[in-house]
């Protein structure tokens, strides 16, 4: 409906042109600024209301002359966005040389050279064309920017808040192409609360993409360790599987904190005269702890769904395989801790 309309306003304000051009009349331009300002305006109103993706979708499939005169209509705060959405030729039709480029979201890619990772920040496209990585990250990225990074490499980059509410049967699988994907939720634990936050896996073309929307202590922690360790990954598996074994640790770690705040809680109780308020204050603590447990446990049965998972398809090498076997003691580590 939104791409018709907009075929036909062109065509309409094309048509009014021409009849201002070739018919002689009184006060010709003030007509012609009139009848070409309102165009404008409807233009600016409907593609106000379309997504990125959308609006590129429609230029794409205009004539060039329509294209350029539609791109002129769009807010320039919108530009970017939609420049992700086009193909490289339509896009040096209509804005020159100028590439897409990352806006609020943040893009990390890591390539081995001589066995040593390199980290480098993503500003634009072009960036990529350059590189050969292993591991590309994708933190708060906009759809566009998605679209635009998975359409360089040949595959579709999911936002991970949509994938919360999957069945389990539905968060590991290998596509036709022989993507394999995993959604699986990591450990956020703060002082102040502690929580899931979904991250989309995809490994495709000897690459690994993550996809989040939110900073992660053990992401950090993985950038860190390619930049200070050489050596420490080979290949795109081992990025992925370093990643679930730094939750596991972190879980580990947090679970220790949580029995530590149980045990104070415990002493109190058993140290002091409890007052009503003393009372209220202990058993929401209680919860909290019991609340973050739940959560922690949540999160590593992901983990022993995940990586097994793996395992079985025979995506791994011996040494990823054993690998995997240390994750899952780390799990079971945790699990008999918390059963005890």
């Amino acid at each position: 409906m939104s791409l018709q309309s907009v075929i036909e306003l062109l065509n309409k304000q094309k048509i009014v042109e021409s009849l201002l051009h070739s018919q002689p009349m009184r006060r010709h331009d003030l007509v012609e600024a009139v009848v070409h300002k309102q165009h404008q305006v409807e233009l600016q109103t409907i593609i106000g209301r379309l997504p990125a993706t959308e609006i590129g979708k429609t230029l794409e499939v205009l004539s060039i002359e329509d294209a350029q005169r539609l791109w002129a209509q769009v807010n320039p705060e919108r530009e970017e966005d939609i420049l992700w959405e086009i193909s490289d030729a339509l896009r040096e039709q209509l804005a020159g040389p100028r590439e897409p480029r990352v806006g609020k979201g943040q893009i990390n890619a890591c390539e081995l050279i001589h066995g040593q990772a390199r980290i480098v920040g993503i500003t634009c496209r072009k960036d990529l064309e350059t590189m050969k990585p292993i591991w590309i990250d994708l933190l708060h990225a906009s759809k566009s920017e998605r679209s635009g990074i998975g359409r360089y490499y040949g595959l579709e980059l999911p936002d991970p808040d949509e994938l919360t509410d999957l069945e389990v049967s539905a968060r590991f699988y290998v596509e036709e192409n022989d993507e394999i994907h995993l959604h699986s939720n990591f450990l956020l634990d703060r002082d102040s609360e502690s929580r899931s936050v979904p991250v989309a896996f995809i490994l495709h073309a000897d690459i690994l993409f993550t996809v989040r929307n939110e900073e992660l202590p053990v992401f950090r922690l993985q950038r860190l360790r390619a930049r200070n360790q050489p050596g420490f990954f080979s290949d795109y598996k081992d990025f992925l599987l370093d990643l679930y074994d730094a939750d596991v640790e972190y879980s580990a770690d947090a679970l220790e904190d949580s029995y530590a705040a149980l045990r104070r809680v415990g002493q109190t109780v058993l140290g002091e005269t409890v007052t009503d308020a003393d009372a209220t204050r202990i058993l929401a603590d209680i919860t909290t702890e019991e609340d973050r447990n739940g959560l922690i446990r949540s999160n590593m049965l992901d983990t022993q769904r995940a990586v097994p998972f793996l395992m079985r398809g025979n995506f791994l090498s011996p040494t990823q395989s054993n690998k995997v076997n240390q994750i899952m003691r780390g799990y079971w580590g945790i699990h008999l801790s918390r059963d005890s």
